[in-house]
């Protein structure tokens, strides 16, 4: 009984494949076949490997380190200071000096920011807003925004731990208000 159940399926895997043949040729589909390989041989319009290897090397200079920014030395101090102290602030989050250096460091960034948007109660200068958007729009500041929202993922700091003219400059950094539980809430019951 088994063995006819088996004969029945492989009849009928056979004449499926009959079928589904005969249809594919009638369809003129394509039928694979053999083919000669031929010999690769390279395109002369396209550069050699070694040399478009060789330009994709970044060459050690003075600013080979440095991430990249619009060359202004005082904000780059202020991201710099900001992005060190998002680094600490993460690393360290239940740490008061790291939380208050971060707060100051962050601060200083966001108050640039501001300043240089130009906003005031009256609304703000579009040509000083697309200003303060090409400014603060580099790689280098990129990695500071990311920097400042991974130490406000860590727990334990606000928007409302910053200066209140500050604070929807901070929010616009880290994409929301932060975490208002404790950080380490947990480490300091146990101690």
């Amino acid at each position: 009984m088994v063995q006819d159940l088996r004969f029945s399926v492989l009849i009928a895997g056979i004449l499926v494949t009959a079928v589904s043949g005969g249809i594919w040729m009638k369809m003129d589909a394509p039928v694979p076949a053999a083919a000669t390989v031929e010999a690769l041989t390279p395109d002369a319009t396209l550069p050699a490997i070694e040399t478009s290897a060789q330009a994709g090397i970044q060459h050690e200079g003075p600013n080979s380190q440095t991430p990249q920014s619009d060359g202004d030395v005082i904000r780059d101090k202020l991201r710099s200071a900001a992005m060190t102290a998002g680094e600490a602030y993460a690393l360290s989050p239940c740490d008061s000096t790291t939380k208050a250096n971060f707060v100051a460091a962050v601060s200083a960034y966001a108050k640039a920011w501001r300043d240089k948007m130009g906003c005031g109660f009256s609304g703000c200068n579009e040509k000083k807003l697309q200003v303060a958007t090409v400014a603060f729009s580099t790689p280098f500041d990129q990695r500071v925004h990311d920097s400042v929202r991974t130490a406000f993922n860590k727990g334990g700091i606000s928007v409302y731990d910053f200066p209140p003219p500050l604070r929807e400059n901070v929010s616009m950094l880290t994409r929301g208000e932060g975490n208002f539980a404790p950080a380490c809430s947990g480490a300091r019951a146990e101690r």
